[in-house]
Parts: structure tokens; C-alpha cells; sequence
């Protein structure tokens, strides 16, 4: 493999680091694919076991409800990956994958990935790696959102007290002082079960808006 295609492959976040042996096994183990604007890349539902990596074009992702309508989750560009998840565990897609333009994409699948853990461990070692960093990123983005719309008023609490430096105790504890002294047990307690209900309400509400029901 040419140093240009080494340089091509490294650009993307999951063989930065490879070495030129580990380069050239990666790109030995992909088979590139195009697809042509408006193309189905993968369909909501439907089982896979390869990820991709856009080489040049654009990808969008979107999911359907469970009335058939459709949210756009974003897009995926030039050496940014998409599917990872069934390159290590084959099953149903979790969203639909449309080409936004006519695009070219690297394709491995979970065999490609098999074979390379015997010939190139450090290669599928690194791969891995990069897809569990990137699965932890993206779960640490979930719990955010989830925490600023099940609770708005203790995530802003604690972005206060982190910025000043002093610790959060808690929405039933915050609203007791703002009202001025301490609350005894029993209000105390009633404040928390009030705030418990409305987190119930409240991620009822969230579950449906974000996987349909």
C-alpha cells in the first residue's frame, strides 16, 4: 500500500494510531462500495454485520417511530464511521442509513474483523478499542440528555455548583433552603416522593419521544 493510502486510512479516528503493517491488513480486510444518492444503505430493522467508513460522500441516519414517522439523527461525513456495532455483534439495525449524496465507503464485516484478530491482532485490538471509546462517548451524551430532560432543575443545580465550586444535595434540598432554613423529615419526604412522581411522569414522557412508546 502506498504511504498516501496509509495517510487516507489514518485520517479516520479507529486506525490513527496503526502501524503501516496494521494499515495495510485493515486495508486488505475492507471491500469498498458506492452508493449512489437516495440509496438505502442499511434499513431500520434489518439484520447486518458490517460497519462503514465514509471515504468520500455523505450519509444520513434516521429513525422511525412506531407510527412510521421519521426523525433525522444527524449525518455521517468523510472518515467518520457508521454501523459499528455489527462488525462485534450482528443484529437488527437500529436506524436507516440513507446515501445524502453519492458516496464511497470502506466496508468490514464481522468475519473481515474475525480474520483480522488472527492475523493482525494489534489491528483488530486498536479497531476495538476505538468503537468501545466511541460507544462510551456517545452514552455519556445519552445520560446528559436524558438527566437535563427528566430533571432541568437539579442538572442546572449542578452545573451552578460545579461552576462555583460547591457540592448539590439534591432538588428536595435545594428547594427546602431556597424556602428558607432546613425542611423537617416529613416535608422533606414529601417533597422527595412529589419529585420522584414527577420523574416517573417525566421519563414516561421521554421513553415515548425517543423509541416510540
Amino acid at each position: 500500500m502506498s504511504e498516501q493510502v496509509r495517510q487516507q486510512l489514518r485520517k479516520v479516528s479507529l486506525f490513527r494510531d496503526l502501524t503501516d503493517d496494521d494499515c495495510d491488513a485493515v486495508q486488505r480486510a475492507m471491500r469498498r462500495v458506492t452508493f449512489r444518492t437516495g440509496d438505502i444503505v442499511f434499513e431500520q430493522g434489518d439484520v447486518g454485520d458490517t460497519m462503514l467508513v465514509v471515504v468520500d460522500g455523505l450519509l444520513r441516519v434516521e429513525l422511525a417511530d412506531a407510527q412510521g414517522h421519521s426523525t433525522d439523527l444527524g449525518s455521517i461525513g468523510n472518515n467518520q464511521f457508521v454501523g459499528e456495532m455489527a462488525a462485534f455483534d450482528p443484529a437488527p439495525r437500529s436506524a436507516t442509513v440513507v446515501a445524502a449524496a453519492d458516496t464511497s465507503v470502506l466496508e468490514l464485516s464481522v468475519h473481515a474483523l474475525r480474520e483480522l484478530r488472527r492475523t493482525a491482532p494489534g489491528a483488530a485490538a486498536a479497531i476495538t478499542s476505538g468503537v468501545i471509546g466511541d460507544i462510551t462517548s456517545r452514552l455519556r451524551g445519552i445520560n446528559d440528555r436524558i438527566d437535563r430532560e427528566l430533571n432541568p432543575n437539579g442538572a442546572r443545580a449542578r452545573s451552578q455548583a460545579r461552576a462555583s465550586g460547591s457540592p448539590s444535595r439534591g432538588a428536595a434540598g435545594g428547594a427546602a433552603r431556597a424556602a428558607g432554613g432546613f425542611a423537617s423529615p416529613a416535608a422533606l419526604a414529601q417533597s422527595e416522593q412529589i419529585a420522584k412522581a414527577e420523574e416517573q411522569t417525566a421519563f414516561s414522557k421521554l421513553w415515548a419521544r425517543l423509541f416510540g412508546g
